[in-house]
């Protein structure tokens, strides 16, 4: 097969005419500017050009690597347009938020025609005024730009738990991902016109994070108003704990979020189903996922990390705010940590009971996770510890009048409407008469399970990434177990950057039941891609990767097992019918002496990818570096280009570790090279590689270089010596 590679000379060569002196040594880096003497870089397609070399440069140190990975998938013009992003930024405080979005948008995005760059400076221009408005958070910086490799910024927040105030420092990273990013889930990264909802230039355009904090319709309000004053990012009150109206009323920013949504949004929908927070905002209308969308964006704009979750087969998203641990959040519920919506395989509700006393024994909830006897949950003065036989009913409780004909215990004696009906009106074979506790609900009656299994199980849990990563929190809300599924193509070898989708037989509507996706992951470089589903489904998986799919036919799946148990791990082998194309090379083995020498020195870090499933944006996560390198002469260099079988002196695998060789080399057969090629279907290795030339052991020139090195694509050291 024909290696479809353009080579590119990005380093001037000059031939070495003698001498052995210091001033003969030089270093060289991924771009142009680097590598004057007798080494030399050589890329294919994917190169950095000058901008992006320095671009990169100004970076902080831990975020290069992501910005050579993305930008050298660019084409140039793209390339310089964001690297100017960064060259031409004011205030240097910025230029790590600005890198981290370079770096991490899917280059999908960044390629898009409806992407403007600006966005990306836009966007952190309003963090910083944001920043300043508000009293709970404060953006702080680590390391000077100016002198320092490895400057960072993160945000120092207010909490107050249970009356004691604190100070935390969140972690960097969530910082950047979950405050900074300026891209939520599926959405394009772009500017929205409120009126329409299509992309249009600025300022008819807007972004959402300013658009969401400053502005506000006749008869609204803006959120920046609901956070005045606020001193704390939350309280740390939760429904369960505290009832729904503390939790909202009095529970810190959060609970100010929780009311501008509230004001801001009816719940309903119509033809239109927008997923852009600046035209859900201007329609003030929303089912679940418009305010699950929205919820994230105002978190985000009042700096309060906030991810989506869906539970796509159970047709129902919510939110997670981040507070030391991730936090159940459902602003359009007014819900704060408050699970109680899906049941296990023994119709145990995961988090909580339903507050209801299914068996007619003036217990409520017993053996429910997490219940709470202690908790005044209706507010009707009595708990379930003080005798309360429905804490989700204010007009049922111990010594209550009872109410004729609502077919309720409303005394707790045991007994709804005093005993006196005799006719079975639910259906579930026991009256009033014979001690059915509610004769208004089949699932209650004497001897029933506390809680009524229910069709409603759930299959998964899924947060979504801005670059479109997916990932399962089923263990958060339901009882899980693990899916590991192995990817091989035909000769077993493991296949990286597939996309495997998990699908589910859905009952959540019973009328209508049928196949629905579940959740999707990306195989790492050792194939494999591991899920936290949902015990008791049925389940059905598909496949697609650069070398074929499965089952082949597009839409559709194949059956994986429908009797999977919580806490248990499931392994599940999928071999595709293709092989993963192989160079054909003939190792000839090398001397490590003689008077002329190549030394070699490399480390590396790397990047496996893959394809969101819904919306086919590429994302890429850090991997172990997996490379293939090859020293080889002139004639089979051309042979490795064309795809054809070569001999290579010199044969190295390569996974992560640092390493390093001394070949031996006759001046007499012209220039040598060390090809770099991923071993991977969709890695990208950020390659350090040293060549030291030796003449009798000595050093007499040298050149470093750092390169990122795209699969199906190569880099190339040249070494030219002129004995």
């Amino acid at each position: 097969m024909k290696m479809k590679f353009a080579v590119i000379t990005v380093v001037a060569i000059a031939m070495y005419l003698g001498g052995c002196s210091d001033d003969n040594k030089s270093s060289g880096d991924a771009g142009p500017d680097g590598g004057d003497g007798l080494i030399s870089l050589m890329t294919g397609e994917h190169a950095l050009t000058e901008d992006a070399v320095l671009a990169i440069s100004m970076a902080p140190d831990w975020l290069r690597p992501d910005m050579r990975a993305n930008l050298t998938t660019l084409e140039d013009d793209l390339q310089n347009t964001l690297s100017a992003l960064m060259t031409d930024l004011d205030d240097p405080q910025m230029l790590d938020e600005v890198a981290f979005c370079i770096g991490h948008i899917s280059p999908t995005q960044l390629a898009s025609e409806e992407f403007y760059p600006e966005l990306i400076t836009d966007n952190v221009e309003s963090l910083f005024l944001i920043d300043e408005e508000i009293a709970y958070a404060d953006i702080v910086n680590y390391g000077d730009p100016s002198s320092d490799e490895d400057y960072y910024s993160t945000i120092e927040y207010s909490i107050q738990i249970d009356g004691v105030d604190d100070v935390l420092e969140m972690d960097r990273d969530y910082y950047y991902w979950y405050i900074v990013f300026p891209v939520i889930e599926d959405e394009p990264a772009t500017y929205i016109h409120p009126s329409n909802g299509k992309v249009a230039d600025p300022p008819d355009g807007r972004f959402w994070r300013d658009y969401l904090f400053w502005e506000a319709d006749d008869t609204y309000t803006p959120l920046v108003d609901y956070l005045a004053g606020q001193e704390y990012v939350w309280k740390g009150k939760s429904n369960k704990e505290y009832g729904v109206d503390e939790a909202k009323d009095d529970n810190g920013a959060i609970g100010n979020i929780i009311h501008w949504v509230l004001d801001s949004f009816v719940f309903g929908s119509d033809i239109e189903r927008p997923n852009q927070p600046v035209r859900i905002y201007a329609k003030h209308l929303g089912r679940c996922g418009e305010h699950s969308d929205i919820s994230t964006a105002a978190a985000r704009s009042a700096l309060i990390p906030s991810i989506n979750l869906a539970a796509w087969a159970n047709d129902h998203v919510w939110n997670e705010f981040w507070d030391q641990r991730w936090v159940q959040w459902e602003p359009v519920n007014t819900y704060v940590e408050h699970y109680f919506y899906y049941a296990d395989a023994d119709g145990n509700y995961h988090r909580s009971g339903l507050g209801i006393d299914n068996d007619c024994d003036l217990d409520v909830d017993e053996g429910c996770d997490l219940a709470d006897p202690t908790t005044d949950w209706d507010t009707d003065g009595y708990t379930v510890a003080q005798g309360d036989c429905n804490d989700r009913d204010d007009t049922i409780y111990p010594g209550a009048t009872e109410i004729a004909g609502d077919f309720k215990d409303n005394d707790c004696n045991g007994v709804a409407d005093d005993g006196t009906d005799t006719t079975d009106n639910d259906g579930d074979g026991h009256t009033i008469a014979e001690g059915d506790c509610n004769d208004a609900a089949g699932s209650v009656s004497p001897g029933a399970d506390e809680v009524t299994p229910s069709t409603n199980r759930n299959f998964a849990v899924s947060a979504w990434r801005g670059d479109g990563k997916v990932w399962t929190v089923t263990d958060r809300y339901a009882g899980e177990f693990t899916l590991d599924v192995n990817v091989t193509d035909v000769n077993d070898d493991p296949v990286d950057g597939a996309t495997v989708m998990i699908a589910g037989y859905s009952t959540t509507y019973p009328a209508n039941p049928g196949i629905s996706i579940v959740t999707w992951g990306v195989t790492d470089l050792d194939g494999r891609a591991s899920f936290l589903l949902g015990e008791a489904n049925k389940y059905y998986f598909r496949v697609e990767s650069a070398i074929g799919n499965l089952p082949t036919t597009d839409n559709k799946v194949d059956a994986l097992f429908e009797d999977p148990v919580k806490g248990e791990t499931r392994t599940f082998d999928v071999k595709l019918t293709s092989a993963i194309p192989a160079l054909e090379v003939n190792e000839l083995g090398y001397s490590e002496s003689g008077q002329w020498g190549i030394e070699l020195a490399w480390d590396m870090t790397g990047f496996t990818g893959g394809t969101n499933y819904f919306i086919k944006t590429l994302m890429r996560d850090p991997a172990d570096g997996l490379l293939n390198m090859y020293f080889v002469d002139e004639a089979n260099k051309a042979a490795f280009e064309s795809g054809e079988a070569f001999n290579a002196i010199g044969v190295w695998e390569i996974v992560h570790e640092p390493g390093g060789a001394t070949v031996a080399v006759d001046p007499a057969l012209g220039p040598y090279y060390l090809i770099a090629t991923p071993a991977s279907l969709s890695g990208i290795v950020d390659l350090d590689i040293t060549g030291i030339v030796l003449q009798n052991g000595v050093e007499i020139a040298s050149e470093q270089f750092t390169v990122p090195v795209v699969h199906d694509d190569f880099a190339a050291v040249r070494f030219e010596i002129l004995p």
